[in-house]
């Protein structure tokens, strides 16, 4: 029966809408993801780039295809008018081609970023023979089927079963790349990924998604290869096929598919140990902070912030950041919060809490309304996974020179991390107020950096901090230096030097621990050495040469970790003058530093008379060759015999406050080398 000519309209309408919301779609991925690369300069964020490229070219050669009456929908609508179908041209011909192979470059990548989230290495993937072969691939897949039409039109035997083969390969095609992201999520499922929240998410937005592309795209193929007589049936799923790129801009540019980040019901996984603990504010509703008096509770934040459920009767794992040992009943500050700091993301505060000074590092909330919200509501989101990132990271160091971490929580509405406070500032203010300070205080200031730094890079696993420089290295009131700002560090696993003993300890992919997902982006660990692959990190005028030649693939380890400790030692030995001063821009840092230029040494008559051996372990620890820099512990070992020198023949000496200091006990390396650390925040 033929369908009346409303019917045709309201369809035509429809197929028209369709194509609007998918072009309005892959817009707004491409502005959400450019914008995010140009904030954190994340490679997942780039490759999402391309994606939304080509379901924006797929939208817009099927929009010309319909212009060019090539669908069909126009093939349909020309026989129900009883027109003569038009003689299929070369134009038709490659706005075929172009939309279709738009359309699997999608697919494709999409297939890529579960194969990345398995493989839990950029390098593996290969991202430019991925790109040669999906090129390949797409372009065709694009000719085979830009040449169904022409072997619908001849009557011949042979163009029948030609049609026939080429419409089930193009099948076969387009459902290898769905198999392949289911074969990838099930090997995530069994993998550490699935422990925490980011990476559960991940695994959602991708099942969500091959959900999508199963439903809305296969349809369509099956029409090519069974029911090719079916026009009506074809224009159906012809439409059909424009929800993928609205699909692909809800799950993997808005915050839609991440409420199960914020909802902490997620399921654990059966197959890896896990310690969950329940986070409850016993006499506060998670919605009520009083601002007055800056109640710092356990509690959720309230439903404005972007935070409501984070804790607020939830469970979550060890490993995403609520590492407490049992809920507390009162956590308010002795009087207001005193702010002392900010930067771009975040405000820090020192109060009194439970008798003690601490420092509140609060997630800074700012308004945002109409066409902003949501993007702002996604970075808010980001954020807060990275608040959480840096508690699980900074709760497994317990250091007498790394800050202590106490306890994640509330302040005023806003999601804050609890540390020691150290009164005297960063290792940059003390040089500043104190330009004359004894050279025996500097080293031994360094000294004691060296040895959290080299606690962190001696543990299992590794962990790299990614960002030292003087203002990350505080100074307490009793003059001691401890490292501070996990907010980019990140962990690695030693599979050369620990393989066996690590064999002995976890089993298979249990062995790859990872603490963020690709939305997050970026940390993506190396399965043959202690390194880490992901975009850049950190401040540009204190990292390694290596990481300043390719910031998009940076391979971040151990040695560009000891590249910025030598930056510090230079602003020591400089009273914390910033590198490269003299120098406008960034990107020409990256040059110099790239071609072998180092910081100027000082020339002042007071920094000349630093002593020798500093400068030779500043020197040795910025080689242009990351394997001639030597070790955290080989540094922390000749600093301290340094420190240990200057400080006998100081008159400012005082034994009784710094002797421990300078001891190097066997207790303290059996410690070190052991890489344990306490769980317990209490």
């Amino acid at each position: 029966m033929t369908p009346p000519a409303a019917w045709l309209n309201a369809w035509k309408i429809f197929h028209w809408i369709c194509l609007s919301a998918a072009a309005i779609g892959a817009l707004f991925l491409l502005l959400h993801s450019v914008t995010f690369h140009r904030l954190k300069r994340r490679m997942a964020d780039l490759l999402l780039s391309g994606i939304a490229l080509a379901d924006l070219g797929f939208v817009v050669f099927e929009a010309l295809k319909q212009l060019a009456h090539t669908s069909y929908f126009a093939r349909y609508r020309r026989e129900d008018e009883g027109e003569d179908i038009e003689a299929y041209s070369t134009k038709d011909f490659i706005l075929t081609l172009m939309a279709r192979f738009s359309f699997f470059m999608s697919f494709y990548w999409i297939a890529n970023l579960s194969l990345l989230m398995r493989l839990g290495n950029m390098e593996a993937l290969q991202v430019r023979r991925s790109l040669l072969v999906s090129t390949l691939a797409s372009l065709v897949y694009g000719c085979m089927h830009a040449v169904l039409p022409t072997l619908w039109s001849d009557d011949s035997s042979s163009a029948n079963v030609a049609y026939i083969v080429t419409a089930m390969l193009l099948f076969v095609m387009q459902a290898t790349p769905l198999l392949t992201i289911l074969t990838n999520l099930r090997a995530v499922r069994r993998s550490r990924l699935n422990a925490s929240i980011q990476g559960r998410n991940v695994i959602r937005r991708l099942t969500g998604y091959c959900v999508c592309a199963m439903v809305f795209t296969l349809p369509y193929a099956l029409v090519l290869v069974m029911f090719q007589n079916l026009v009506a049936v074809g224009v159906v799923t012809e439409t059909i096929n424009f929800i993928v790129p609205i699909a692909n801009a809800l799950l993997f540019g808005t915050s839609l598919s991440c409420c199960c980040c914020c909802g902490v019901g997620a399921e654990a996984n059966p197959g890896l140990p896990t310690h969950e603990v329940k986070i409850v504010d016993v006499d506060t509703p998670s919605s009520s902070v009083d601002g007055s008096t800056g109640a710092l509770t356990d509690g959720g934040t309230p439903g404005s912030t972007g935070y409501a459920g984070f804790a607020a009767g939830g469970v979550l794992s060890i490993r995403d950041g609520l590492l407490a040992g049992g809920p507390i009943a009162e956590m308010v500050t002795e009087g207001p919060a005193m702010k002392i700091g900010e930067g771009s993301s975040a405000e820090v505060y020192k109060g009194q809490w439970l008798g003690i000074t601490v420092a509140l590092k609060c997630l800074r909330l700012q308004a945002a309304g109409g066409s902003e919200a949501e993007l702002y509501m996604t970075h808010l989101a980001e954020l807060r996974t990275e608040f959480l990132d840096e508690a699980v990271l900074a709760a497994q160091l317990r250091h007498p020179n790394i800050t202590l971490f106490i306890k994640m929580g509330t302040y005023r509405g806003s999601l804050c991390l609890v540390n020691e406070y150290c009164s005297r500032g960063s290792l940059r203010d003390v040089l500043h107020a104190n330009p004359l300070i004894e050279w025996h205080t500097k080293v031994r200031l360094a000294f004691e950096a060296a040895k959290g730094l080299a606690f962190m890079h001696n543990r299992e696993p590794i962990y790299l901090h990614r960002d030292l420089k003087a203002s990350n290295i505080l100074v307490t009131a009793d003059w001691t230096a401890k490292i501070a700002d996990f907010g980019i560090a990140r962990i690695a696993t030693d599979f050369t030097a620990k393989k066996q003993h690590i064999s002995r300890k976890f089993s298979g992919e249990q062995s790859l621990l990872s603490l963020q997902s690709i939305a997050e982006s970026d940390v993506i660990m190396d399965n043959a050495a202690s390194e880490l692959m992901t975009t850049f990190a950190g401040t540009w005028r204190w990292n390694a040469p290596e990481i300043m030649k390719n910031p998009n693939e940076c391979r971040f380890n151990r040695e560009t970790d000891m590249y910025s400790f030598g930056v510090a030692l230079w602003e020591l030995l400089t009273n914390g003058a910033v590198p490269f001063g003299n120098v406008d821009f960034d990107h020409q840092v990256r040059q110099l530093v790239a071609a072998g230029e180092r910081p100027a040494m000082p020339t002042t008559a007071y920094l000349r008379r630093a002593p020798s051996e500093f400068v030779e372990v500043m020197c040795a620890c910025w080689h242009q060759e990351p394997k001639k820099r030597p070790t955290a512990q080989d540094v922390m070992l000749r600093l301290g015999s340094l420190s240990y020198t200057l400080s006998q023949g100081s008159e400012f000496y005082t034994t009784s406050q710094n002797t421990a200091r300078f001891v190097f006990s066997d207790n303290y390396y059996q410690a070190m080398d052991s890489g344990q650390s306490c769980l317990s925040l209490w």
